[in-house]
C-alpha cells in the first residue's frame, strides 16, 4: 500500500449520517478524503441514486473514491465549478482546517439548491482535557491527530460554531455533542446526570446541520 492510500482522517462517520436526510438527492463532500463518508452512504442503501461529488486538495488511490459519481481536485471553494448544483453539503472536519471558514461557508449558498442543507462537524476546543492542559499545567500541546491537530488552523465550541452558522446565513436545525468513546464509568455517569455540562465539557466532537437562508 503506497503513502497516498493511507489517511489519518480516515474515519467512521455515521454520526454525520444520521444528518443526512433522505429526500437529498445529491451531495457534495467537501474534504473527501479517501471517501469513507460517500462509502457509507452506499452502503447503507437509504439514499438509492443519490448523485454524490468530492473535493479534495489530495488525489487518493481507494475503494471508497469508486463509489463517488465525481472527484474533483483542488481547494474548496476555489476548485468547484459554481455552476454546479448541490441540495447538501458535508463538511466532515475540515472547517476547522481552512483559512476563512466563514467565505467558505458563504460561497456555499451559491452551490446549494432544493432543501439547501450543510452538515458536519468539528472539533470541541472546550473539551476537558484540552482546558486541564492550558489552565492546570500551562500546555497548549499540538498533535498529531484529534482536537489539537497541528493542521488546524481554527477552534471552535458550540457556541461559536452556532454563530458562525447564523453568520453566514444559515438556520441551524440539529447540533449535537458527541462523547469520546472511551468515557470512563464516572464520565458516563456525568454524561447521564448532567447532560449540558457533559455536552460541554466531555464532548470531542460537535455536529450540526443547518439550512441556507440566504
Amino acid at each position: 500500500m503506497s503513502p497516498q492510500d493511507v489517511s489519518r482522517y480516515d474515519a467512521d462517520r455515521g454520526d454525520v449520517l444520521e444528518l443526512v436526510p433522505q429526500v437529498v438527492r445529491s451531495l457534495l463532500d467537501v474534504g473527501c478524503d479517501t471517501g469513507r463518508f460517500g462509502a457509507q452512504i452506499r452502503t447503507s442503501g437509504r439514499w438509492p441514486g443519490l448523485e454524490i461529488v468530492g473535493v479534495d486538495p489530495c488525489r487518493w488511490d481507494t475503494p471508497g473514491l469508486e463509489t463517488y459519481d465525481d472527484v474533483v481536485i483542488g481547494r474548496y471553494p476555489e476548485a468547484l465549478d459554481p455552476s454546479r448544483g448541490f441540495e447538501c453539503v458535508a463538511f466532515n472536519d475540515v472547517l476547522e482546517h481552512m483559512d476563512d471558514p466563514w467565505a467558505a461557508l458563504e460561497a456555499t449558498h451559491q452551490v446549494l439548491e432544493g432543501p439547501r442543507l450543510v452538515v458536519g462537524s468539528v472539533p470541541n476546543v472546550r473539551n476537558a482535557w484540552v482546558n486541564i492542559d492550558l489552565v492546570v499545567r500551562g500546555a497548549f500541546r499540538y498533535r498529531d491527530v484529534g482536537i489539537l491537530d497541528r493542521t488546524h488552523l481554527r477552534f471552535f465550541t458550540r457556541t461559536s460554531l452556532e454563530r458562525m452558522l447564523e453568520e453566514t446565513g444559515y438556520v441551524v436545525e440539529a447540533m449535537e455533542s458527541r462523547p469520546t468513546t472511551e468515557l470512563r464509568p464516572f464520565a458516563r455517569l456525568v454524561w447521564r446526570v448532567f447532560p449540558g455540562v457533559a455536552r460541554a465539557f466531555l464532548s470531542r466532537q460537535i455536529t450540526f446541520r443547518a439550512r441556507s437562508v440566504s
